[in-house]
């Protein structure tokens, strides 16, 4: 539940769920340390140092939620334990870009807007950054920035490629030139992405097309572009 409290009466709270990311979380919290009132981590149950990095930022909050097959689940569990009146939500190997740190405080200023909407650089190296452009991946738009609100919860029914009920999910205003970037094709060879598939559709059969397009873009057609926005 949000205090209301702190900078412009307008406090962002960043959420991450994660599970024996250490060695992606560090990214993540830095590219949001300049912009957070406070960072929420949810470990599903680390066997690596996720606990260890997640603590030794001072901004972040660490809780313990045993993962249970749902990746609703756990992120609604982070959002609930939020107490800042927006809400930021990123996966564990993702980052945000120049773009975000400069209008967040703008964005979250506004009284006109409950949600706004990015778009996602699939990244697929870092020197020069480039992404994968396909039909699926690029915009690839999500809803990211929102107020703390009960209706922006996801559907727990629903454990992968999750969504907001209905007459929220896919509401919210576009920002084209603030991007995610998110790192999966630089942390995971082939064999890794086809083992995420793989549990990804168990979860969720209905979802199979969603996440070969997705983590298997080399079977679709695709180019490579050079990102117009920069990480730092």
């Amino acid at each position: 539940m949000a205090l209301h409290k702190g900078r412009d009466n307008h406090r962002l709270s960043v959420c991450i769920a994660t599970q024996n990311c250490a060695h992606k979380l560090v990214k993540a919290i830095e590219s949001v340390l300049p912009i957070a009132d406070e960072i929420v981590i949810v470990d599903g149950g680390s066997s690596d140092n996720t606990e260890g990095v997640a603590r030794s930022f001072e901004k972040v909050r660490y809780f313990h939620h045993p993962w249970q097959d749902n990746y609703a689940l756990q992120k609604n569990f982070a959002m609930d334990r939020a107490s800042g009146d927006w809400i930021l939500i990123l996966d564990s190997d993702e980052a945000v870009g120049v773009n975000m740190r400069k209008k967040i405080r703008r964005l979250i200023a506004s009284r006109r807007h409950d949600c706004y909407i990015f778009p996602t650089y699939w990244l697929i190296d870092q020197d020069p950054l480039l992404y994968v452009k396909s039909e699926k991946l690029y915009p690839d738009y999500h809803q990211r920035l929102f107020r703390n609100l009960p209706q922006y919860r996801y559907r727990e029914n629903r454990r992968a490629h999750i969504k907001f009920p209905e007459g929220v999910q896919g509401a919210g205003t576009k920002v084209k030139d603030t991007h995610i970037f998110h790192f999966d094709y630089l942390h995971n060879d082939r064999k890794a992405r086809e083992e995420k598939v793989r549990k990804r559709s168990e979860l969720a059969p209905d979802t199979d097309h969603i996440s070969r397009t997705h983590y298997l873009f080399e079977d679709y057609p695709h180019t490579i572009k050079r990102c117009r926005e920069k990480l730092w």
